[in-house]
């Protein structure tokens, strides 16, 4: 084997590791990444939750004194079925934003394929399920506001 064939196979060599250093290197940080993904997946999940629970109470004490809410001629009575209906959307959204986030956990975690498509559509729905939430909230508290004072 001649001196230049030598050094061309030394060359691959330290190609070769490198590249494997390299691999290394990305292997690690997708796992980190991935593990953020899964955290982020779990926090919005929990997040949620709380809003279906919110919004479920938010129904259930708007029903309990829906009564009173409508008697002695209230102004801006449309609120509250304003609030009403916000707080059901608000349930809707967030059952369908906890349904994506369970499916993209298990898909990223089993599969490890590319979920950008998914994870946008997960976003959007979390944050139109926190806008609607506000929604409701800001009518109800309006209302409030117009019918004490």
């Amino acid at each position: 084997m001649d001196e230049a064939t030598k050094l061309q196979i030394e060359a691959n060599d330290r190609t070769i590791a490198a590249n494997e250093k390299q691999i290394e290197k990305n292997e690690k940080r997708m796992e980190m990444l991935r593990d953020a993904m899964l955290e982020d997946n779990k926090l919005t999940f929990e997040a949620m939750k709380h809003l279906t629970t919110l919004s479920a109470g938010s129904i259930l004490l708007l029903v309990t004194f829906l009564e009173k809410l409508f008697s002695n001629q209230r102004e801006w009575s449309w609120l509250i079925i304003a609030a009403l209906l916000c707080f059901i959307v608000s349930i809707i959204t967030a059952m369908s934003s906890l349904l994506q986030a369970a499916s993209l956990m298990t898909t990223f975690a089993v599969a490890h394929t590319d979920m950008k498509l998914k994870e946008q559509s997960r976003s959007a729905t979390v944050v139109m399920t926190f806008v609607v939430f506000v929604l409701g909230m800001i009518a109800l508290s309006v209302f409030t506001i117009k019918n004490l004072y």
